[in-house]
């Protein structure tokens, strides 16, 4: 379908995708005509004497000629919806399509969100930068229909009373007209009625002066009589007061309610000192919202309980909820508790008082508990999350930033689904950081916890009596309460599992057998409706819980509430009944499971279904941890982590890690069984919970880098990468442990496990790193090059030169055979010819500039032919720095030394060159390269096919990563050769690794979706678990066709949970960061990958260099800030990596 925009730039859009500008002026003109007035045919006569009115008739019929011909080489294929005849041209589509039609149609409609969407519409003025009278009075007419729609919205919003947009709209009125009176009073009675005098005053004067200097004329009357009025009102001065008493009862109340269920325990109560420090830091800054994480049962309650204790304290204005008090409504809920009534928007009630409090050096708290907790009509966590969002956003701009703390609690695993879903709140700009993660006690907060705990609880026995194991089981408060509250009065065991704990508790607390069956039938009415908490209205109604209900206070309800097990949420007109704690509720249903499936209610897969069924109901994913640990069983692990969905592999990561902490003895064995399994996937499993397993787990890595299997070691490499992405420091620490052991005596026998560990090291020399990791990495490099092996040694100068560049420039391996090493460290070992271009080139590295003309085309050929690859780096280099510093010239040398090779692996070292990967410091080539780098690729795909294709499918970095063959999909997708006759051959003969080709259809789909989802369906069995490598690949499609791909994705009959991973994969700032390489090689990505609306503002805007806050606004009211803020990020990098200005 056809989208035309008149209004601002003159645009053509079809299914989203924007055609290429209008070349001249004349032409966009013309277009605009012909769009005007769709369907109607235009006299040729009249359109030339209205464009070129200087002109002849004939001459001017010649270049209406000449400006159609430039409209059809725009529209391409589809200027069919041109109709020309001898003597009239007309544009055949329907009027909808044009923008104009559809805003006088919305204004003529008149209703309130007919007319905001007529103000959305309204981009800027008609046919921007066009001058001529047809256009002048059409612009005219269209700009009185904007007036009449933002007065319109005006008086909707000032009559619903959302003061704060209706100040927007008078705004965009002033702008329009700073003459109009009316529009002052409009916002001085806006000001006014939100408690601001100052500025409604402010307008007034500003009123007064304008009028003066451009009319020499005073205010009318009614002006001055509506500033007379708002000086005579004396502020509420008590308005602060009584909004703070009200929430203060409030919180007062919830605070009491968690006492009683003994969620917060102020006098046990153990100091944080380390979170407590950023919670004040956050306070004194600027940022709007926190959002706290950690697992269930680390403190995030208690500590937003003593924060809000300690707050109301001081005389801050304090508002403490849990999520699931509220509904979807969430801001007209925290409305209505703060401010007292619904007459005015939570972002208008937020502000006013955020400017009462910043006056008197107070500051206003709304504390969020138990995100993770809220469901409302089917809605869930992140729906809450992107309104509280919204709220968030709309604070930033209005109110007084350093008065208003937004903080939220989230249990990490609903964290980490709300994440994977592709809600990414913005809270790098309102949030102001990431996610602060809750962790459990370090050692010293654990021992002086418990010895308050012991103290309270009168237990027998100390910290010391008990065993390492149960120390650390007690870091987390809750198992401390738990441990303190079961052996009241008696000596705790000195060792025990986390499953003994919750049974020894339950037994407790469920002593009368009423009660635990009471227990038990609300835990399977739980998992049948797969909610955690269930409303008490119905249970009351069932007949089987009526006794459980009974008046008398020993009724199992009534005890169970006083021991603290169950608690009422919700409002007083739907109350809902939850567990306490929800390692509680996990515990039981994992016993629920258990029995169903040794009942045979339920299959062996039963883990894995409550694993993918976590994505709804949040409490499924701690409940089949539990099991994990429970039954300690290790075909259950292997099971999961060989399992096709990705939610059983995490599952089997997430339950060693756990089992690690219990049982680090068989956590061990259990991960060296999947080493050894044939499956990459249980290898990845295994490597990844090693990250978390301390010192075993850096064994665990030692062991499987220096295995005789090339998959095993390949795993190594991949799971390492992914760690370094976000955990560098770890990733690191995994090196040094692999590394660390050898020497001259060890390094030969280790040569596996050398290569393994120089092929991490190469991403440590990449951008975005902070400075004291890649000194720690330089210096790893230093010690075991020169140290340790002393290779070099110390007197051959130029052979450590040698190591110390091959190794800052590593990427994908080094030469585990001894004599390369040898020669490497000894020059001599290579034949005379090959000694002396290896010494000139090593003497031009270190000369730089100024030793490049000392280089000869026969120095880098002969050098790319040593059968030492360390050698061949050497080459590389040297080709790097030249086009560094001489690009003209190295495109030339790489052609020639291209053009003579016959070996392929040498043309693949020449093609290295261009790879930013490869070389970290490349400038932006010119086009000329491009063109170059397009070229080679397309030729060494064609003539060495198989060496290519193969490269692909093992996945190697560099000339074969998904960074190098983007060209090549780009060069196919641009001749429009959708076959991919190369790639579709060796599918054919290759079909077990078809995901691995088909990421060359990425950058095929952001030019022609359908093409390269059409060959989607010819060669991927979608009825079957999709592979890693086609879900990646089909998100990146998604982030620039969303619509046809989710399209296409329902065709298919995609379940709805591999959908969902698709989208996940789909974010686009991991997207953005993935490709930022790619745009160091290629520029017009970003006009492909950035096609969407805001992709495209952006590009300009960073590119071009004409972004102001203005249009920075606009684009974020737009688009959203976060995801504007995560675009100019991206873009700024990119500009510091090309190396603009």
């Amino acid at each position: 379908m056809f989208e035309i925009h008149l209004l601002g730039s003159v645009k053509v859009l079809e299914g989203g995708t924007l055609f290429p500008p209008f070349p001249t002026q004349r032409s966009k003109e013309l277009f605009a005509i012909l769009a005007a007035r769709p369907n109607h045919p235009h006299a040729r006569l009249t359109l030339a004497g209205n464009l070129w009115p200087e002109k002849s008739e004939e001459k001017a019929r010649a270049s209406l000629n000449t400006e159609l011909w430039r409209v059809r080489q725009v529209l391409g294929a589809a200027d069919s919806i041109l109709e020309l005849t001898r003597d009239t041209v007309s544009l055949k589509i329907p009027v909808e399509q044009v923008d104009v039609h559809k805003f006088r149609a919305l204004v003529k409609r008149g209703n309130a969100s007919a007319l905001h969407e007529a103000v959305s519409l309204y981009r800027g003025e008609f046919v921007e930068g066009c001058y001529a009278d047809w256009c002048l009075l059409e612009r005219e007419a269209l700009a009185d229909q904007f007036r009449l729609a933002l007065e319109g919205m005006l008086r909707h919003s000032e009559s619903r009373g959302e003061l704060s947009e209706a100040i927007s709209f008078a705004k965009k009125l002033h702008a329009l007209d700073p003459l109009r009176e009316e529009i002052h009073r409009a916002l001085m009675r806006l000001y006014a009625a939100l408690g601001d005098r100052p500025a409604a005053l402010a307008q007034y004067h500003a009123c007064k002066a304008i009028l003066q200097r451009e009319l020499n004329v005073e205010p009318m009357p009614e002006t001055e009589e509506l500033s007379l009025k708002i000086r005579q009102t004396a502020p509420l001065e008590d308005h602060w007061s009584a909004r703070r008493e009200s929430t203060r009862k409030i919180t007062e109340h919830r605070l009491a309610e968690m006492r009683a269920a003994r969620q917060y325990m102020s006098e046990l109560y153990a100091p944080r000192p380390g979170l407590e420090q950023k919670v004040d830091e956050f306070a004194r800054s600027n940022a709007v919202a926190l959002i706290l994480v950690g697992r269930s049962g680390c403190g995030k309650t208690s500590l937003l309980a003593r924060l809000a204790e300690t707050r109301l304290a001081q005389g801050d204005l304090v508002l403490l909820l849990e999520a699931s008090a509220l509904t979807l409504d969430a801001q007209r809920d925290i409305t209505r508790q703060i401010w007292g009534s619904e007459t005015i928007s939570a972002t208008d009630a937020l502000a006013a008082l955020g400017r009462d409090a910043a006056s008197r050096g107070r500051l206003v708290w709304i504390l969020l508990d138990e995100l993770n907790a809220f469901h409302d009509l089917g809605a869930g966590p992140a729906d809450l999350l992107r309104r509280v969002d919204a709220l968030a956003a709309s604070l930033h701009r209005n109110a007084d930033l350093g008065a208003v703390k937004l903080i939220l609690a989230c249990r990490a695993h609903a964290w980490s689904l709300i994440e994977l879903g592709g809600n990414n709140p913005n809270w790098q700009c309102y949030f102001g950081r990431a996610p602060l993660p809750v962790e459990t006690f370090s050692a010293e907060e654990t021992r002086a916890a418990f010895d308050v705990y012991r103290r309270h609880f009168k237990i027998q026995n100390s910290f010391d009596d008990l065993s390492e194991e149960m120390r650390e089981r007690f870091n987390s408060p809750f198992f401390l309460r738990l441990a303190a509250e079961t052996w009241r009065g008696h000596s705790i065991p000195r060792s025990g599992s986390g499953g003994i704990l919750f049974r020894e508790y339950f037994e407790r607390i469920a002593a009368n057998p009423l009660a635990r069956t009471f227990m038990l039938e609300l835990v399977t009415r739980i998992a049948r409706h797969r909610q955690p908490s269930l409303p008490i209205a119905d249970l009351r109604a069932d007949p089987s819980f009526q006794a459980a209900f009974a008046d008398d206070h020993r009724s199992p309800f009534h005890q169970l509430l006083e021991a603290g097990a169950l608690m009422i949420v919700g409002n007083e007109f739907t109350p809902r009944l939850r567990f306490t704690h929800e390692r509680l509720l996990e515990y039981l249903l994992a016993q629920y499971y258990d029995a169903q499936c040794d009942e045979g209610i339920i299959g062996e897969d039963c883990v894995i279904q409550m694993a993918r069924g976590a994505w709804d109901f949040p409490a499924l994913w701690g409940a089949a941890l539990t099991l994990l640990l429970l039954g300690k069983n290790t075909d259950q692990f292997l099971l999961l982590a060989e399992s096709g969905f990705s939610e059983a592999r995490q599952l089997a990561t997430e339950g060693l890690v756990a089992l690690h902490a219990e049982d680090a003895a068989l956590a061990r064995s259990i991960a060296n069984r999947l080493l050894e399994r044939a499956s990459i996937e249980a290898k990845r499993v295994a490597l990844f919970a090693a990250s978390r397993m301390g010192e075993d787990g850096f064994e665990l890595f030692r062991s499987a880098a220096g295995s005789r299997e090339a998959e095993t070691r390949q795993a190594v490499i991949v799971v390492v990468n992914v760690i370094h992405q976000y955990a560098p420091q770890v990733a690191l620490s995994i090196l040094q442990h692999m590394l660390d052991d050898l020497g001259l005596r060890t390094f030969v026998t280790s040569s596996a496990r050398l290569q393994v560990g120089m092929s991490i090291l190469g991403f440590f020399t990449r951008y975005g790193l902070e400075k004291n990791l890649i000194d720690d990495a330089d210096r790893l490099i230093h010690t075991l090059t020169v140290k340790k092996l002393h290779l070099p040694s110390e007197s051959n100068r130029m052979g450590r030169l040698l190591v110390q560049r091959l190794l800052a420039i590593n990427t994908t391996s080094w030469p585990a055979d001894r004599n390369a090493v040898e020669s490497v460290a000894r020059a001599g070992a290579l034949t005379p010819g090959e000694e002396t271009a290896f010494r000139r080139v090593l003497s031009c590295l270190k000369r730089r500039a100024d030793g490049l003309d000392d280089v000869s085309l026969d120095d880098l050929q002969t050098l790319l032919a040593c059968p030492s690859d360390a050698v061949r780096y050497l080459a590389h280099h040297q080709l790097c720095m030249w086009l560094n510093l001489r690009q003209e010239q190295s495109l030339q040398a790489i052609q020639a030394l291209f053009d003579s090779a016959a070996d392929p692996e040498i043309r693949s070292w020449l093609l290295m060159a261009f790879q930013p990967i490869h070389a970290p410091r490349l400038k932006s080539l010119s086009a000329e390269g491009l063109q170059s780098l397009e070229n080679l690729t397309a030729r060494v795909a064609e003539e060495n096919r198989e060496l290519f294709l193969d490269g692909i499918s093992h996945g190697t970095l560099g000339l074969f990563g998904s960074i190098a063959f983007f060209p090549l999909g780009m060069r196919y997708a641009q001749m429009g050769n959708f076959d991919f006759p190369l790639l579709s051959a060796y599918l054919e003969s290759h079909s077990m690794s078809a995901s691995h080709h088909l990421r060359l259809l990425a950058p095929v789909g952001w030019f022609h979706p359908q093409a390269a989802l059409a060959m989607f369906e010819k060669h991927v069995n979608f009825k079957k678990p999709l592979d890693a490598f086609v879900i990646e690949s089909l998100g990146k499609i998604w982030v620039s066709h969303p619509e046809t791909t989710e399209a296409f994705l329902r065709r298919v009959g995609l379940d709805e949970a591999t959908q969902r991973q698709v989208r996940a994969g789909a974010d686009i700032e991991s997207t953005l960061r993935g490709i930022n390489l790619i745009h160091n090689t290629d520029l017009r990505v970003s006009s492909i990958l950035l096609g969407a609306p805001y992709g495209k503002w952006v590009t300009d805007s960073v590119f071009e260099g004409y972004v102001d806050s203005k249009s920075l606004d606009e684009a974020a009211s737009r688009f959203g800030r976060g995801l504007v803020d995560i675009y100019m990020e991206s873009g700024w990098r990119l500009k510091r990596i090309l190396g603009l200005k």
